[in-house]
C-alpha cells in the first residue's frame, strides 16, 4: 500500500511541476522541487528532472549540480552528459564542457569514420583523440546544422594557419565558403569518393575545440573568417531582418518572433529593411501588408542557390537584426554589424548568461528578452541602438 501512495503522490508533484512549466514559472517549480526531496529517495531521475527544470529558470549553478548528482546516481549515459555540456559551456567552463559534449558521438544518428581506410596500404585511418599532437593531414566531417557549421569553421581555418593540410567533408553549399576562407583548406563533397585523399587522421568539426584544447573560443580565428571583408560607413541606413527560425527546431516556438514585433524597424526609421528571411515565415511580409516597405531579395522567400548569395546581401547591409538562426552565425562570421534577439527562457548555450556581447562574434549585440518583456521591445532597444 506504501508504494502506491508514493507513486500516486509522485505524480502528483510531477504533474505540478509541469504545469508550473507550462505556465512559464519555473523558479516555482524548483522550489517545489526542495519541498519534496525529503519525501523521495534520490536518484538520478529525480536529479535530471530537477536540472532540467533549472536550466529552463536560468539557474546553471543548480543545474550543474544536479546533473552531476545524477551521473554519480548511475544516470551516467550520453543524453545527460550532453546535457550537462550545454550548461557547462553555457557558464563559461569550455574545458570540461567540450569534454561532455564529446557524448554526443555515442548517439544514434551521428555516423562513425573508424572504416575509413588509406587508398594504398588500407590501413585504417585513426580518429584524432584529445591529448595527442594534431595529425600532420586531418579529414574533419561536418555534422550538424548551418549556423553550426559557420560558426565552427573558425577551428579549421585555425589548424590550417598552424600548418595543418585539412580537408573538410561537407554538404556542396559550403564548397565557395571554404574555397574563398584562405587557409589552403581542401573540400569535399559528401557524395565524392575520399579514398585517394585521405588523411593522417579525422575527426567530427563540433569536436575541434576539445581536441585542440580549447579554452576561449574568441581567440581562435577571430571573425571576419567569411565574406569579401569589405565594409560599409558607420551610419545605419540598410537593415536586414530574419524573423523565424526552423520550425522543426526544439526551442523554435520561443527563439522565433512574429514580423510584426519588429515594427520599431519597419516603420521608418531606417532608409531601407531587407529581409533575410527564406521558407518558413516570409509569408508574414505579404500578410502583414510589409510588401512596401520591405524589400525581398529572393522570390517569395525562396532559399538562394548557395550561401554565398546569402552572404553578399548581408555584406551589403549596414546592420542585422535577427532571431537565433543561422543569419545571425554568418553575419557574424563575415563581421556585419548584429543585433542577436534571444528569448528570456531557453537561450542557446553558445550565448553564454546575462552578458550583452559574446566572444564568438566581436561585432554582435545581444538583446536578452526580459521576462515580462514581448520580442516588440527586445527590437525596440535593438533599434534604438543602431540610431
Amino acid at each position: 500500500m506504501r508504494h502506491l501512495v508514493r507513486d500516486n503522490a509522485r505524480r502528483e508533484w510531477r504533474a505540478a511541476i509541469t504545469e508550473l512549466v507550462k505556465a512559464g514559472r519555473p523558479e516555482k517549480a524548483l522550489k517545489l522541487f526542495d519541498e519534496v526531496r525529503p519525501y523521495f529517495r534520490q536518484s538520478a531521475g529525480f536529479a535530471a528532472e530537477n536540472a532540467d527544470v533549472a536550466v529552463y529558470a536560468g539557474r546553471l549553478d543548480v543545474a550543474e549540480r544536479e546533473y552531476s548528482q545524477a551521473v554519480t546516481l548511475g544516470g551516467d549515459t550520453p543524453e545527460l552528459r550532453i546535457r550537462r555540456a550545454a550548461v557547462r559551456l553555457q557558464t563559461g567552463d569550455w574545458v570540461r564542457g567540450w569534454k561532455d559534449y564529446e557524448s554526443r558521438l555515442q548517439i544514434a544518428g551521428v555516423a562513425r569514420f573508424e572504416g575509413l581506410r588509406r587508398a594504398v596500404s588500407k590501413a585504417p585511418v585513426p580518429p584524432w583523440r584529445a591529448g595527442e599532437p594534431s595529425p600532420r593531414r586531418l579529414l574533419v566531417f561536418g555534422e550538424q546544422g548551418i549556423g553550426d557549421t559557420v560558426q565552427f569553421l573558425r577551428f579549421p581555418l585555425a589548424l590550417s594557419r598552424q600548418g595543418v593540410e585539412v580537408t573538410l567533408v561537407e554538404r556542396e553549399l559550403f564548397r565557395p565558403l571554404v574555397e574563398e576562407m584562405g587557409g589552403d583548406i581542401k573540400f569535399r563533397g559528401l557524395e565524392e569518393s575520399l579514398s585517394s585523399d585521405l588523411g593522417d587522421g579525422w575527426a567530427y568539426l563540433m569536436s575541434l575545440p576539445h581536441l585542440m584544447g580549447v579554452t576561449f573560443p574568441g581567440a581562435v580565428a577571430f571573425p571576419p573568417y567569411l565574406g569579401s571583408g569589405r565594409s560599409r560607413s558607420g551610419l545605419v541606413e540598410r537593415v536586414g531582418l530574419c524573423w523565424q527560425g526552423n520550425p522543426r527546431h526544439r526551442n523554435d516556438a520561443r527563439r522565433s518572433a512574429p514580423l510584426q514585433a519588429f515594427s520599431s524597424v519597419l516603420e521608418g526609421r531606417f532608409a531601407e529593411v531587407v529581409s533575410l528571411q527564406v521558407g518558413h515565415g516570409a509569408e508574414q511580409i505579404s500578410s502583414g501588408g510589409w510588401d512596401a516597405r520591405v524589400r525581398t531579395p529572393w522570390r517569395n522567400g525562396v532559399s538562394p542557390e548557395g550561401l554565398e548569395e546569402t552572404i553578399a546581401v548581408i555584406e551589403d547591409l549596414d546592420a542585422v537584426v535577427t532571431v537565433d538562426t543561422a543569419i545571425a552565425h554568418i553575419a557574424g562570421a563575415i563581421g556585419k554589424r548584429t543585433c542577436l534577439l534571444l528569448p528570456s527562457l531557453g537561450a542557446d548555450w553558445r550565448w553564454l548568461q546575462d552578458r550583452s556581447d559574446t566572444p564568438w562574434y566581436p561585432d554582435m549585440t545581444l538583446f536578452r528578452q526580459g521576462r515580462e518583456e514581448a520580442w516588440s521591445d527586445s527590437v525596440l532597444r535593438a533599434a534604438n541602438a543602431l540610431l
